[in-house]
């Protein structure tokens, strides 16, 4: 049902219950797309672009920041992807980013250079596939995928019911629907208050 996705690349850092961590980010990571870390999405949904396992991208504001860690932690490697009119351009994207924070500015700019007649320029796309799969950017997208981890393990603390598959649930409610609302939790706490039953089964 998944899509194999290699974690031997990564060094990841003790972590609580890294073999579900490696499950979750497979099993979330398969709806996005068949390619594993280098997932890549254009403009169809008006996020501009989507970008690796889970999926980043600029509408949000969750994409701009990995690219930067990658900018910032990884210069030369990130320059190696791209040639240098793209670089540059690239590099002009997210300082503008950085300095007023517009996530409608970074979709702006993917529809305006990405792109022609909707679908992805080959060489754009050729860059951008190959930084997705580099043992860098793996690291990156790792990284931001433990910051859902703790999520998804403080959802399974609020909910009670410490299982797998619980669990597996928190981490894609935060990966494909931001997390669950407050409201979530307290509907939840007044519901289980009458229907204590539900966890002993």
């Amino acid at each position: 049902m998944c899509n194999a996705v290699d974690f031997s690349t990564i060094l990841m850092p003790p972590i609580t219950a890294p073999d579900a961590f490696v499950l979750a980010m497979t099993l979330s990571g398969s709806y996005e797309g068949p390619k594993g870390w280098a997932n890549l999405s254009d403009n169809f949904d008006g996020e501009g672009m989507s970008f690796g396992l889970l999926q980043q991208n600029f509408g949000t504001g969750s994409l701009q920041p990995l690219l930067i860690e990658m900018r910032d932690n990884y210069p030369t490697q990130f320059q190696e992807y791209f040639s240098s009119q793209d670089l540059q351009n690239l590099l002009g994207m997210l300082a503008q980013w950085e300095a007023n924070k517009s996530d409608s500015q970074s979709v702006k700019w993917a529809v305006n250079n990405l792109y022609v007649g909707g679908s992805f320029i080959p060489r754009w796309k050729e860059e951008l596939t190959n930084l997705a799969q580099s043992p860098e950017y793996v690291s990156i997208q790792a990284e931001a995928g433990m910051a859902i981890h703790a999520s998804a393990l403080r959802d399974v603390s609020v909910i009670g019911v410490d299982e797998v598959r619980t669990y597996l649930l928190a981490f894609d409610v935060e990966v494909h629907g931001g997390g669950f609302y407050p409201e979530d939790f307290r509907d939840y706490a007044t519901w289980l208050k009458q229907n204590q039953v539900a966890l002993t089964i």
